[in-house]
């Protein structure tokens, strides 16, 4: 089989089930049944038929269930998850890339019917570990925040728990039979693992930053994405059907050098936004970019793995390869 470099980052999960408002703890439900509970569900459905939130509400195009797949001997679990992508009634809009800045060469490709384009996205669940892993390849977006509106929805709508009435969600119960609950509201969440001693570098060298950069990854119709955007290609004389691409990489920066209270400001702001994986922000100390997400737990194996396709890795080769270095990527952990 060939190599593929696949880079890995490693999330807690937060949280996964059922939760009274402002609990910690779930009163039903874990992160095992939710997965087993998944699987039954999508097995036999229309790729279609599987996404688990209102797209229009969330102002992403739909995230699909493309595989999930069991490690009998782990307990492990991969998803792959199939994002929908932007298109017009003609279909893919190309943009030829010599053209010049505001008078785009533009052409069309047109898309078989009953077809969604998107692009995939990877996710092993190691439940036994409460740690999820985003398996990244050709420097897709990650996706995360997908995911976690993916998890969320399956749980509210579609898990073993959900109590239906002439159509309407009416509340949760542990099992068939038991009581319904009208008190508890599906969670799901993930957080990050900080390698604390690279943010006292920076924090030790803020007095020497000199430019703060930020760059992100943005997958076109997804929820956060879609304002700043229409800025960028606004700015470019293009509007969004224009770009023939599921996703941009865009780089912006500033000059200054941040106070004690803004850094910390910065660092708490990255924290939070981490968790989706497809954006970094850095700071220029002599020279040289320093980013925040180094300080996440990550790292990039060299796999052996198959493609279904230019776009797909084959799921059964790649959770075979990701089980073959378990010990390897948890280990990524004991240096954070």
């Amino acid at each position: 089989m060939p190599t593929e470099t696949v880079q890995v980052r490693v999330y807690t999960i937060e949280k996964c089930g059922f939760y009274k408002w402002g609990g910690s703890s779930p009163e039903f439900g874990s992160l095992p049944k939710t997965l087993a509970s998944l699987l039954s569900w999508s097995t036999g459905k229309a790729l279609q038929d599987t996404n688990t939130f209102d797209p229009a509400a969330s102002g992403a195009l739909g995230t699909f269930c493309l595989s999930l797949l069991e490690h009998n001997g782990s307990g492990d679990f991969l998803l792959v998850l199939w994002n929908a992508a932007p298109t017009t009634a003609a279909g893919v809009a190309n943009v030829k890339g010599s053209s010049p800045v505001g008078s785009p060469a533009l052409s069309t490709t047109a898309i078989p019917e009953g077809t969604i384009s998107g692009f995939a996205t990877y996710f092993w669940f190691l439940p036994s570990e409460g740690r999820v892993v985003t398996a990244q390849v050709h420097k897709r977006a990650t996706c995360l925040h997908e995911l976690k509106q993916y998890m969320k929805g399956f749980l509210e709508k579609f898990s073993s728990h959900t109590v239906l009435q002439n159509g309407e969600i009416i509340g949760y119960r542990v099992v068939t039979g038991s009581e319904v609950r009208s008190d508890v509201w599906p969670r799901f969440d993930t957080g990050v693992i900080r390698r604390a001693a690279f943010l006292d570098v920076i924090r030790a060298r803020r007095p020497d930053i000199k430019r703060l950069v930020r760059r992100e990854t943005l997958a076109l119709g997804s929820a956060d994405d879609p304002g700043i955007l229409s800025k960028l290609l606004g700015a470019l004389g293009l509007d969004p059907p224009a770009v023939a691409r599921d996703q941009l990489t865009v780089t912006y920066q500033l000059e200054m050098t941040p106070t004690d209270p803004e850094l910390a400001s910065m660092i708490h702001h990255w924290s939070a936004k981490a968790r989706s994986g497809d954006e970094r922000m850095g700071f220029e100390i002599d020279g040289q970019k320093l980013w925040l997400d180094e300080a996440l737990v990550k790292s990039r194996f060299a796999l052996n793995v198959k493609w279904l396709s230019p776009e797909v890795l084959d799921p059964e080769s790649l959770l075979a390869a990701l089980e073959g270095i378990r010990p390897k990527i948890l280990a990524l952990e004991t240096d954070a």
